[in-house]
């Protein structure tokens, strides 16, 4: 299942208070990401992804993604042992004169365990509407 997100990074946002989003992904398998990148920021907007503390993505700490006009396709194999796992999106853009926002999309196999009943409860739970 795909999940997608945009985080908007308002320009002249810095790395020591940078732009983040908390997004919630079902347990799993992460395989597949993608970070996309619009026409624009030219080398100006800088992304990383986090699990609690722990940058994912990219792989290398210190390292962040930044392109413009493109789309990175990333293979993983990453474990989401919670019911509703939280990843954080972190972007920053210091010399950036307009605000840019980059797309992730994260595809998770979902644990056996999790019933196809129980997936469209997280889903549920992930969109704030009330359960049964």
């Amino acid at each position: 299942m795909r999940f997608t997100y945009d985080l908007t990074i308002p320009a002249g946002t810095t790395a020591a208070d940078p732009a983040m989003l908390d997004v919630r992904l079902v347990k799993g398998r992460l395989f597949h990401a993608e970070v996309a990148i619009p026409p624009g920021p030219a080398d100006r907007v800088f992304v990383v992804v986090r699990d609690a503390l722990f940058q994912i993505l990219p792989v290398n700490p210190g390292s962040t993604f930044s392109w413009d006009d493109y789309t990175h396709a990333i293979d993983l194999d990453y474990d989401l042992p919670d019911l509703s796992h939280l990843l954080t999106l972190v972007g920053w853009a210091p010399t950036a004169v307009f605000p840019h926002t980059i797309t992730f999309r994260f595809d998770v196999a979902p644990a056996d365990s999790v019933g196809e009943r129980s997936i469209i409860e997280q889903l549920a739970g992930l969109l704030g509407l009330p359960g049964r």
